[in-house]
């Protein structure tokens, strides 16, 4: 396994985690801060200074592959996000961070060549 890949099976794993409506408010909750702080790390490597983190794993097809799978995650995190009803969010269901670092990401990607 190559050194970008771990990072981005976790990211994977974690984004697909997803939420039923009967889910209790403590683990929805739970999960939405796992998902915002994955995407934080995602983002601090995006935006690292040093070799981009993007070349890197689009150095290899798998890494290549499954960072565009970890992209379309995100991509759908911010469809779900805008669709919904804005009503709908309460302070059981935070999503601001998920949200907020999901459109980072997205703004990221999409001024990478490899996506």
């Amino acid at each position: 396994m190559r050194k970008g890949e771990s990072i981005l099976l976790l990211a994977q794993s974690i984004l697909k985690l997803h939420i039923q409506p009967y889910t209790p408010s403590r683990i929805t909750a739970s999960i939405s801060r796992l998902k915002a702080k994955i995407l934080s790390i995602l983002l601090s490597l995006c935006e690292a200074e040093s070799i981009s983190y993007l070349d890197e794993v689009a150095s290899s097809t798998k890494s290549l592959e499954l960072s565009k799978s970890v992209a379309l995650e995100v991509f759908e995190l911010l469809k779900k996000a805008f669709g919904r009803n804005p009503g709908h969010l309460t302070a059981g269901r935070p999503m601001g961070f998920v949200q907020l670092n999901a459109m980072r990401l997205a703004d990221i990607f999409s001024d990478d060549s490899n996506f």
